[in-house]
């Protein structure tokens, strides 16, 4: 989640808000490092996300240290990740008190980002795990007119947002502890998998879990699962479940 500083247009907030864009878990642009997007927004040429798209070869080759294969290699990362899913479309427009697990949340919740938009805050309220703090926040997040042009900026300089498709509704309303490792699913993925089948991926065990997924070299939540005698099933159990 971004840091923020009492003035929105502080030179330090829109260098983190851009770093922020660029990271694995938002639009993953690998090939702009946090000394160039800071050198970048200094010289006016970064004022918001959407600006990373307007980037221009000859715009880069102006700045000393930068030759004509770097300006080429950072244009083509760039543009290289114009299409992304949902939840790290979310994540990296920077909405205050919104990270990775609440951006899948929201994904997980909404077909359309115009769904989202359009959503008011007693319906954003009654996701699970989204208090008032949160929902407030994104309500009025989308209420202002700033945001909703930078995400039209966004989508008119092509980047495309990858909705995903709701599976089945096979896993509804089950809460799910996913612990050790899977063969067939990194964390993010079967996080992803339980979501987009309805299901709610959460991470403590408790009496209300409806299932501990347990993987190799599970630890203390399996300990605690059979202490509370929730139910413990392994990878192929889940998914012959799915079947």
């Amino acid at each position: 989640i971004i840091p923020r500083c009492p003035n929105q247009n502080c030179p330090s907030q829109i260098a983190e808000t851009l770093i922020h864009f660029t990271e694995r878990d938002s639009m993953d642009i690998e090939g702009v490092g946090t000394e160039w997007i800071t050198r970048l927004a200094e010289s006016g040429l970064l004022r918001d996300v959407a600006d990373f798209y307007k980037l221009k070869k000859e715009d880069l080759l102006k700045f000393d240290r930068m030759g004509d294969r770097s300006a080429d290699n950072m244009i083509s990362a760039i543009q290289s990740r114009k299409e992304v899913p949902f939840d790290r479309f979310l994540n990296g427009l920077g909405i205050r008190h919104v990270g990775e697990h609440t951006s899948r949340l929201l994904a997980a919740h909404f077909r359309s980002l115009d769904d989202l938009i359009k959503a008011g805050q007693e319906e954003l309220n009654a996701i699970y795990e989204i208090g008032p703090k949160v929902a407030s926040s994104i309500f009025e997040f989308f209420r202002d007119k700033k945001n909703i042009r930078l995400v039209e900026k966004l989508i008119k300089l092509g980047v495309k947002v990858l909705y995903p498709e709701k599976s089945s509704e096979k896993l509804k309303g089950l809460k799910i502890v996913v612990t050790g490792t899977l063969k067939k699913f990194s964390r993010d993925s079967i996080k992803r998998f339980i979501e987009d089948n309805a299901g709610k991926s959460i991470e403590s065990v408790s009496k209300n879990t409806d299932y501990l997924l347990a993987g190799d070299k599970a630890g203390s939540k399996l300990d605690k699962a059979k202490k509370l005698k929730v139910k413990v099933i392994t990878e192929d159990e889940f998914l012959k479940m799915m079947e």
